[in-house]
């Protein structure tokens, strides 16, 4: 049959904090797709509905055999680099929790006394 890879290659640079070196490399994905070499002459006889029958009649039943790499590249450059907040982020955001909870608890207390 007739083999077809579809390759997309992006170029990338990953940064373990922002003033690190970057370590380059590449992202990649791919599709395949597979064509047998000989179409099946039952497979159009029975698409009774089929509006494009007409067209597909006269293209050819046969294809040559082979492999085939179709590769994309990519003309951007991903950057992607990790950020650690401070604890002092962790620490506003702990107590901004702890004071919503208190106020709903205390909203709920003085409308169940009523």
């Amino acid at each position: 049959g007739l083999f077809q890879y579809f390759v997309k290659l992006v170029p990338t640079a990953y940064k373990a904090h922002p003033n690190a070196q970057p370590v380059l490399t590449t992202r990649y994905s791919y599709t395949q797709r597979f064509r047998p070499l000989k179409l099946d002459d039952d497979r159009r006889s029975h698409d009774s509905h089929d509006h494009h029958a007409h067209a597909r009649a006269h293209a050819p039943t046969a294809l040559l055999p082979g492999v085939f790499f179709v590769y994309d590249l990519s003309a951007f450059m991903v950057e992607v680099t990790r950020h650690r907040p401070p604890l002092s982020h962790f620490i506003v955001r702990l107590c901004a929790v702890v004071g919503g909870v208190f106020t709903t608890l205390s909203a709920l207390a003085r409308l169940f006394r009523l």
